[in-house]
């Protein structure tokens, strides 16, 4: 793969994040980190932590600090699962709902205004390739592959790369 592809995608996220991060502060009181998580409560609601950590694909320290910020500042509540006492089913604010649709009109605006000037075949071809390197880099985090990646790497000289 070339580096620079990796490089581009880590360089978007970033600017991305810095844009949401600084929009939705100042509008809603939402950090860059709590963003992802007040959207998947939306479709959602009543989901566990365990189960937002893996939609929003955090690790769990990162969830419980979000889920309590988001709970201090009025974004959610935690109600204890009936079935199993040592779960929380978190559920959105009626403030929360207020919000959703302001929030994601934000969001497809910053993604129209990102996409400017892109054709939708093009996007069609770019969320294929995207789709395909999450799913090859979720099996070699989930460590299918990982072994023979790295085997079948070795000895094509330095590809590594810091991004």
């Amino acid at each position: 793969m070339n580096r620079s592809t990796l490089r581009m995608i880590t360089l978007l996220a970033r600017k991305s994040q810095m844009y949401i991060g600084a929009a939705f502060k100042h509008k809603y009181n939402i950090s860059v980190a709590e963003q992802p998580f007040f959207m998947a409560l939306q479709k959602c609601e009543g989901a566990t932590q365990e189960e937002l950590t893996e939609m929003v694909c955090v690790d769990k320290a990162v969830t419980t600090r979000v889920v309590k910020t988001l709970e201090e500042k009025g974004f959610l509540i935690r109600e204890k699962d009936m079935k199993d006492r040592r779960q929380n089913r978190i559920y959105p604010t009626p403030m929360t709902r207020e919000l959703e649709t302001a929030v994601q009109k934000e969001l497809l605006t910053f993604n129209d205004a990102v996409t400017r000037g892109i054709s939708k075949e093009e996007l069609e071809i770019v969320q294929k390739a995207l789709a395909k390197m999450e799913a090859n880099l979720a099996a070699l985090l989930s460590g299918k592959n990982a072994k023979n990646e790295i085997l079948s790497t070795e000895g094509k000289g330095d590809t590594s790369d810091d991004e």
